[in-house]
């Protein structure tokens, strides 16, 4: 709805509504979810492997034998560390994902054509090649971003709460 509420700037919800019921019924609601689904599960995929590969290098660079100091401001080391690392990982999985974003927003505007995901991804290159893909990555890689650094900061945040956060950064040496 929120699709079709943007691309048709003069109608109301109340008419976009009775548009999707009447065309679909109760499935015209549904309409692009695989394609949603999609592309959330790659992001994802994207995101956190990301994530553990840029906690690695960073545990890597820091050296790190002993816990960071426990401290009791908000954006603590740890938090802070966490947050920018996972905000990057996020908004990188934004931008690769991007094109996914923009198959399930056509999916969902034009659900009238009932265009298969590689219809559209072929509509989408004819149209406009790769920058058509890729249209709206820049918005998409800041929120993205900027929502994962919110996530990651409160989650490490809570890791502190826990007194879990300063060993989920801490270099273990191998013992044999």
């Amino acid at each position: 709805m929120k699709q079709n509420r943007q691309y048709n700037i003069n109608s109301n919800t109340i008419k976009i509504i009775k548009n999707i019921w009447m065309q679909n019924k109760v499935f015209g609601f549904y309409v692009g979810y695989k394609d949603f689904f999609l592309r959330e599960v790659c992001c994802t995929l994207i995101e956190f492997s990301l994530f553990e590969q840029f906690i690695r290098m960073s545990k890597r660079l820091q050296n790190l034998d002993k816990p960071i100091a426990k401290s009791k401001a908000f954006l603590a080391p740890e938090v802070l560390l966490g947050a920018l690392l996972g905000g990057l990982a996020y908004g990188i999985a934004g931008f690769i994902t991007t094109p996914f974003d923009v198959v399930k927003s056509r999916s969902m505007v034009n659900y009238a054509s009932k265009l298969g995901t590689f219809e559209i991804i072929k509509h989408v290159w004819k149209e406009a090649g790769i920058r058509g893909l890729f249209r709206g990555c820049t918005t998409r890689t800041a929120l993205t971003g900027a929502g994962g650094f919110i996530y990651y900061c409160v989650f490490f945040k809570v890791l502190t709460y826990m007194g879990c956060a300063s060993t989920f950064f801490e270099h273990r040496k191998k013992k044999y």
